[in-house]
């Protein structure tokens, strides 16, 4: 395995902890610390979000720019990529029921075409996570804008400043003015819409993963630099980036202006460059790498695993310890089913795909 693809497997390893503690309920009130680190683990998204678009500006680099492939042959393989395990947890959703009063047809139409994303009322109504799915294709459909246009750092921060900028009076505007009619069980699907799950108010996440994008091909930044100055500069930063992470948990770091999703974005950013000056052996290992090759499957099972899980009754009657063993107890039942799921499930459908596109290929080719 490629040390970036290590460092960028552990960090989403890292990143579902946070993603599935966030997700996971309690039987009363937790101690005001243990409060705050669980809110702070919906900062894992961002992680994804940033490794995400990372690897999409990455390959369409390699396989579009480079002419290996078309766009439009890039676009669906990175669809039905992502599409075997979204629609079989779709599709069993559906088949569950409970997800409120919402239309089934609408809900299935707009999941299984990836637009749900694009609507406050479907954007989050089956999984409670698929917004990020939604989100991911509208980012694949806009990258070969954004590659044109932003093709540099300077360039990439631009815009970075430019979206946030729009981001905040968008979701200022919609709430305060356009959201005032709307009812109020449908409020903060609404505002959580505009917030964050509505692909457009994220662009400024993806203009970050794009700085990191263009600065990490000038390798030769850090090529002169020796290794115990490595291990220093690697040090300080993360020791920046542990103070900022936990000055954002405990809600003391603020800058006017600045959204706090911007706030995580850049003490993210701090991690991440920290990792690849020198790796963390905390943090990039075997353990977290494991996980992280099978964060899509967690990512998409666990909140129906913790319902299951958070059903059983009390059984300690400390609420924060019986918070923390059902938490890893669902942690553990999500990384099963990923595992499971994708070796049984995904790999053999797409190694099908793979199989079916290189026959056609070939039968192409021997028409010709």
């Amino acid at each position: 395995m490629k040390e970036r693809d290590r460092i960028l497997d552990s960090l989403k390893g890292i990143s579902i902890l946070g993603i599935v503690l966030v997700h996971s309920k309690t039987s009363g009130d937790l101690p005001t610390i243990a409060g705050q680190i669980k809110a702070m683990g919906a900062t894992g998204t961002i992680v994804f979000m940033l490794i995400s678009v990372y690897l999409m500006l990455s390959s369409y680099e390699k396989m579009v720019m480079l002419g290996n492939d078309t766009y439009i042959k890039w676009f669906v393989s990175k669809l039905l990529r992502m599409a075997p395990m979204y629609w079989l947890f779709l599709a069993l959703r559906l088949f569950l029921g409970g997800y409120g009063n919402q239309a089934i047809i609408g809900n299935a139409i707009t999941h299984f075409f990836f637009i749900n994303s694009l609507f406050p009322t479907f954007a989050n109504s089956l999984l409670s996570v698929e917004w990020f799915v939604g989100a991911l294709v509208f980012f694949y459909l806009i990258t070969p804008i954004m590659y044109k246009v932003f093709d540099d750092a300077v360039k990439a921060f631009c815009g970075l400043l430019v979206t946030s900028s729009v981001a905040l009076i968008l979701n200022h505007v919609c709430v305060n003015i356009f959201f005032n009619s709307v009812a109020d069980e449908k409020r903060y699907s609404y505002e959580a819409w505009i917030g964050g799950w509505f692909p457009p108010v994220l662009l400024d996440v993806y203009c970050a993963a794009m700085i990191w994008f263009w600065v990490a091909k000038k390798k030769s930044i850090i090529a002169d630099i020796s290794e115990q100055t490595r291990k220093r500069l690697s040090f300080s930063l993360m020791a920046l980036f542990a103070i900022l992470f936990v000055a954002d948990t405990i809600g003391e770091f603020r800058v006017w202006g600045i959204s706090s999703k911007l706030i995580s974005v850049f003490t993210y950013l701090l991690l991440i460059t920290a990792l690849y000056i020198h790796p963390s052996k905390l943090i990039v290992n075997n353990v977290w790498a494991f996980v992280g090759k099978y964060t899509y499957g967690i990512f998409l099972s666990h909140i129906m695993i913790i319902n299951m899980i958070f059903k059983i009754p009390v059984c300690l009657s400390n609420v924060l310890l019986d918070w923390i063993v059902k938490y890893f107890t669902s942690l553990c039942g999500a990384i099963i089913v990923s595992v499971a799921l994708t070796e049984l499930f995904e790999r053999p459908i797409l190694k099908l795909l793979k199989i079916s596109r290189k026959n056609r290929l070939t039968k192409k080719n021997t028409i010709v």
